[in-house]
């Protein structure tokens, strides 16, 4: 007999999702559907997953196990009881599936890198517990380890059969090595297990397989496909959201050591950190357009033409190499600094490589622009110092806010100015008519 379809399939909105599983629970009608899509978002993306990528788990096992190395407080709400509803969000009510949930930042502090090691079971449940554990009390607490994956598999004799492995925002770009070891997820990728991966964005997702691909794991580039189940949040524009996107995390075995020190890795590190803003995110997907083409026309004639964007709302005009700022008003070019030579441009990689091209925005960005803006606002200081008849160059370079092009500046476009360096806004002002540049259509 056919299975009937599972509700995480059957939906592709919380609304009508939730519509269904308040009639199937109705002790739960009274709590707000915001509570639910966040208590049920990490349950419905692994039942997502299993109905749609995994289904072989489904046909041939009754009882499954479940691992989600790198869990923080959100997945361990109550305990992890809501991860009890799986059976009915698979539609599959006589399958059981055992999760075990791991991770070293259990506690809900607002330190995202607060660890959670030194605190004992009774003081992480108390943080996990919801305003409606009573009405998920009758499903049993999940499995959950207080540590990392290497320390788990060390503290469990006999080891357990796994089936599964689910990631949430793993951040492998950021954490491989720590990720990629003998001692916690090498194992698992060896045994062929599915692996099942949520990101943040679609960026987070390309930056993790471009990780991979540096360090010689073989992994197949892709952007992923969005989970109907992700949560939104009031950052999202700016650090994506709860398991928005899912890729599989299928490599083939290699006996290759990996080799973190590889200078192409490293220089990617870098990138992405000469790359952040001020939440430590490169700005989730808004960070795609970086290195795409945006159709500008001037004010005082109609004549068309094209800026490249750079990170920081910085760009360059493709018809001079002029660099200068971009935002959603205008292009206005910095003429104190020369233009960009062709070879960088020439350089720049198709659309359809958006990591690639990504990359090339922040390299240029941090090995060309940002060394020019560095010495025009030593010489400025230098300027004014003799100006001012300061001869000490080392109080010349120390000089209080306020002088020109420093940090905290009310300085006036376009001039060289620390916003280049590190995104600070730029005051509105109204630049001259022939250099203003408004914005057109993004070219496809």
């Amino acid at each position: 007999m056919p299975q009937p379809l599972a509700p995480v399939l059957k939906h592709r909105t919380w609304r009508h999702l939730l519509r269904d599983f308040s009639s199937a629970h109705p002790q739960l009608l009274h709590v707000p559907n915001s509570k639910l899509m966040m208590y049920l978002t990490p349950a419905a993306s692994v039942a997502w997953w299993l109905s749609k990528h995994a289904s072989a788990l489904l046909e041939t096992e009754q009882e499954l196990h479940l691992l989600l190395p790198g869990v923080d407080f959100f997945e361990c709400q109550d305990s992890g009881r809501w991860f009890g509803f799986l059976p009915w969000l698979l539609g599959r009510p006589d399958v059981r599936v055992r999760v075990t949930l791991i991770g070293n930042q259990l506690s809900a502090a607002e330190d995202d890198c607060a660890l959670s090691l030194d605190m004992s079971a009774a003081q992480l449940e108390q943080e996990w517990s919801t305003p409606y554990a009573s009405l998920v009390a009758k499903f049993s607490k999940q499995d959950i380890f207080n540590g990392t994956l290497g320390q788990w598999r060390r503290s469990v004799d006999p080891q357990p059969p796994v089936d599964g492995c689910v990631l949430f925002a793993p951040n492998l770009s950021k954490y491989c090595r720590e990720w990629l070891t003998e001692d916690d997820l090498l194992p698992l990728i060896h045994q062929q297990l599915p692996i099942g991966v949520f990101s943040h964005s679609t960026l987070d997702a390309l930056a993790d397989q471009h990780a991979l691909q540096l360090l010689d794991v073989p992994v197949t580039p892709q952007e992923g496909e969005e989970n109907p189940w992700y949560l939104e949040h009031e950052m999202a524009d700016v650090m994506g959201a709860m398991a928005r996107v899912y890729w599989p995390l299928r490599v083939q075995p290699n006996a290759k050591a990996l080799d973190f020190e590889v200078e192409a890795f490293k220089d990617f590190e870098a990138l992405l950190e000469h790359g952040l803003n001020e939440n430590g995110s490169l700005g989730a997907d808004s960070a795609l357009v970086l290195g795409t083409q945006v159709e500008v026309m001037r004010v005082d004639g109609g004549q068309k033409d094209s800026i490249i964007l750079l990170p920081f709302e910085c760009a360059i005009l493709e018809s001079t190499g002029k660099v200068g700022f971009f935002d959603d008003a205008a292009f206005v070019p910095l003429d104190e600094l020369p233009s960009v030579p062709g070879e960088y441009l020439t350089s720049r990689p198709s659309d359809d490589l958006p990591i690639e091209r990504i990359l090339w925005a922040l390299r240029l960005h941090r090995d060309w622009l940002v060394p020019l803006v560095e010495a025009a606002e030593a010489d400025k200081r230098k300027d004014v110092a003799i100006a001012s008849g300061l001869t000490d160059i080392g109080l010349a370079n120390s000089a209080p806010p306020g002088m020109p092009g420093l940090p905290g500046e009310d300085r006036a476009r376009p001039r060289p100015s620390s916003s280049v360096l590190q995104g600070n806004p730029t005051p509105e002002v109204t630049p001259p008519q022939l250099k203003f540049w408004r914005k057109g259509v993004v070219k496809r």
